[in-house]
């Protein structure tokens, strides 16, 4: 960004602080491009201290930051902000992001085997080819993230909220609370069950339903072709009995 493009920002910033119906508030998020090392590093830093004591250090704000193939295996990212993050094939192995907020983060052929995702927010996230193996996602919220072809093997999904998640292609071998469906859909879509509180919740493409309204939805009334209906309805009818409901 230009200096002369910063400023004429910046002094729309002072005017909305002296009177928001003026001026525009800074948005510099697209702007922020992390070029050096030792820069992330202190915002790790600080971002550590911050969650020792709030009155010292300063939440990392990594929001629509361009971290492409960066090395942040084992950061302490915990309650982070990365909206809209660039993170494509970055290392993120080990790293602790729980309460994470990634809104929308773009973390296609990232590395993410054995992170800590609890209660992470990843709506709209794409994790397109991610490596989750082994990772912790219990209670994250996925809704609408696109998950087409990332290997879940082994990972932690009890509580996790998949309503409108594209699993196609998901590799979900040993996925703890998660069960895929055994059954065949000819559209391609990877049918699985998540273990919640209230029982099991199936997803399918982008639809996603408690057991009760999935019987309804692939039952006699269901406007598609018959055989999809009941291969549905025998494998949700198969399923155990849900470990934590």
């Amino acid at each position: 960004m230009k200096r002369t493009k910063l400023e004429a920002i910046l002094e729309q910033h002072r005017k909305w602080r002296a009177d928001p119906r003026t001026g525009k508030q800074a948005n510099l998020g697209s702007a922020f491009k992390m070029k050096r090392t030792n820069k992330l590093e202190a915002i790790l830093e600080q971002h550590r201290k911050w969650r020792a004591d709030p009155r010292t250090g300063k939440q990392a704000n990594l929001g629509s930051a361009y971290l492409r193939d960066a090395d942040l295996r084992g950061a302490y990212l915990r309650d982070a902000y990365l909206r809209d993050a660039y993170l494509r094939g970055a290392y993120l192995r080990d790293a602790d992001l729980r309460g994470a907020y990634l809104g929308s983060a773009y973390l296609r052929g990232a590395d993410l085997r054995d992170a800590y995702l609890r209660g992470a927010y990843l709506r709209d996230a794409n994790l397109r080819d991610a490596n989750l193996r082994d990772a912790n996602l219990r209670d994250a919220n996925l809704r609408d993230a696109d998950l087409r072809d990332a290997d879940l093997r082994g990972a932690d999904l009890r509580g996790a909220y998949l309503r409108g998640a594209d699993l196609r292609g998901a590799d979900l071998r040993g996925a703890k609370q998660c069960v895929c469906l055994d059954m065949v859909d000819p559209r391609e879509y990877q049918p699985v069950a998540v273990a919640t509180a209230d029982g099991w919740r199936i997803y399918s493409g982008c639809r996603s339903f408690s057991v009760e309204e999935a019987l309804k939805h692939w039952g006699a009334d269901y406007a598609e072709e018959r055989e999809i209906g009941d291969r549905y309805l025998r494998a949700i009818k198969a399923l155990p009995e849900c470990p934590i409901s």
